[in-house]
């Protein structure tokens, strides 16, 4: 048996037979490494294998460091720590003394007064293989936006005018590392009738004819009309378990639409529904333990689960059709906000007389009329709002806490 440095600090086990074994199937492949590791530098070898993240100031994701990979075979990625046996016996050591090391040392805990150590510690390291992309900071940073803007509605007065606020935040592009994402159809027979809600209509028609018409069973039919949805199961994997937590982003883009191009999907197809968060434990507690009667709730997340993760999973209904569809409303019907989107068809409803999506909202445009009482056009309505609101998803990726 013999040793070949790796990373410059770490031995592989090498021999004529070698003690590294492969496996594939068509859905999964792995591999089982063994390492030498002497007795000072078993901690960090752990955490330099599997990698970690964190929550970096408060704001967004970091993985200062990503799984090892094999050498032979590099889309496998080191995912647990199989087996740990001591070499070279080293003699004896109190257990209370390695516990002073550790956040245990100020917790009363029942354990052999004595334990064996070693000089070395061989390690077996199983890697698979990743349905996700696994990419290091570095990797991702020529991605990154800073300084970009964004807008929330909110109303301005008590007469239900709506107005938006500018806001800034910085696309990380941590959408496209650790992620993946599921497509499931989903087909609704629907129908609508009689509601507070006007379609808005064409601009080829009389200037005394109506702009927009409420919906109505005359117009929007009892009949049953196809419609055609997915369902888009967005998976992010080993998240730090603080982003989950009051994260006051998550609740800004819920039932919002993407107004912005999100990972491959186009602007205005994506609609927000809601998110599964699962926690699992860490390969260790906790670093620290520091936590008095004035501490905050923050400080015992910060405390207890800053080394936790999470899998999450971003649920988004998917609407898109062919752009020929839409029915162009007139000018002036529709007051303009950055976050409205009209050409939306989650923000349309489908007329079953000419199968064209019509975009509506909750309140009519204004009719200007003449001295005589004619109609001479209209103008656009600022207490109308759409059925969903609009917002960079890519938000749902950082961090403020509120929520």
């Amino acid at each position: 048996m013999s040793v070949i440095l790796v990373n410059k600090k770490y031995y592989e086990l090498i021999d004529s037979e070698s003690p590294t074994s492969y496996s594939f199937t068509n859905g999964y492949s792995s591999t089982v490494m063994t390492f030498l590791i002497p007795s000072d530098q078993l901690f960090d070898f752990i955490q330099d294998v599997l990698g970690y993240a964190i929550l970096k100031n408060n704001s967004h994701i970091s993985r200062p460091v990503i799984p090892l990979s094999c050498p032979i075979w590099p889309w496998m990625y080191a995912y647990s720590i199989e087996d740990i046996r001591g070499l070279s016996a080293n003699g004896e050591q109190l257990s209370s003394e390695i516990q002073e090391d550790t956040a245990y040392k100020n917790i009363q805990t029942e354990k052999p007064p004595y334990v064996g150590i070693y000089k070395y510690w061989r390690v077996s390291v199983r890697m698979v293989s990743r349905d996700y992309a696994v990419y290091t900071d570095e990797q991702l940073n020529p991605h990154i936006r800073l300084n970009q803007k964004y807008y929330m509605p909110k109303r301005l007065n008590y007469e239900g005018d709506w107005g938006q606020d500018e806001r800034d935040w910085t696309d990380w592009f941590q959408y496209s590392n650790y992620t993946n994402w599921k497509y499931t159809p989903i087909i609704e027979n629907l129908t609508y009738g009689s509601g507070n809600f006007w379609q808005k209509r064409g601009v080829d028609i009389p200037i005394d004819a109506p702009r927009e018409m409420p919906i109505s069973n005359e117009n929007g039919g009892s009949n049953f009309m196809k419609i055609v949805k997915g369902k888009i199961s967005f998976n992010w994997f080993q998240v730090p378990y603080q982003m989950t937590v009051q994260n006051r982003l998550w609740s800004d883009c819920y039932s919002k639409i993407n107004s912005e191009d999100f990972a491959t999907f186009p602007k205005g197809t994506l609609l927000f529904t809601g998110c599964d968060v699962k926690k699992y434990p860490p390969n260790y507690p906790f670093e620290t333990i520091d936590l008095t009667i004035n501490s905050s709730v923050y400080d015992y997340y910060t405390e207890f689960y800053k080394n936790q993760y999470a899998d999450v999973t971003f649920n988004f209904s998917y609407m898109n059709y062919p752009p020929d569809t839409r029915f162009n409303q007139a000018p002036n019907t529709v007051f303009q906000l950055d976050c409205k989107d009209p050409e939306s068809f989650h923000n349309r409803i489908l007329y079953q007389g000419n199968r064209l999506w019509y975009y509506t909202e909750s309140q009519p445009a204004i009719a200007v009329r003449n001295g005589a009482g004619g109609l001479i056009g209209y103008v656009p309505n600022q207490k109308g709002s759409p059925n969903f609101w609009s917002i960079p998803l890519g938000l749902l990726f950082n961090y403020i806490e509120g929520a």
